[in-house]
């Protein structure tokens, strides 16, 4: 065992808050797929006043990702949008402009 590179071996609760965080995020991912365009729209609103009230966390940047890419599906964009946000993960683009 010792010669065991430690880089490669992660803690079990890294590893499982991990595996949580993407089984919650296809979860989410799913929910938005079923959603009417008019739902979708008042998802993305939900997450607006959020960032307005300036919580802005993981979780938020996760779904914020997630409902931009859902709307680029389905209204067919060539310009990723979910790309702007990829450049900092605590600069979230205002779906306002996309609507």
């Amino acid at each position: 065992m010792s010669d065991m590179n430690s880089d490669n071996i992660i803690q079990f609760s890294s590893f499982k808050t991990i595996y949580n965080e993407n089984a919650a995020n296809k979860c989410f991912k799913e929910y938005l797929e079923i959603l009417t365009f008019s739902e979708l729209i008042n998802e993305s609103n939900i997450i607006i006043n959020d960032l307005r009230r300036g919580i802005i966390d993981k979780d938020l940047t996760v779904k914020s990702r997630l409902v931009l890419k859902e709307f680029e599906k389905r209204t067919g964009t060539n310009k990723n949008l979910a790309s702007h946000s990829n450049q900092n993960d605590n600069a979230i683009i205002h779906f306002e402009e996309f609507l």
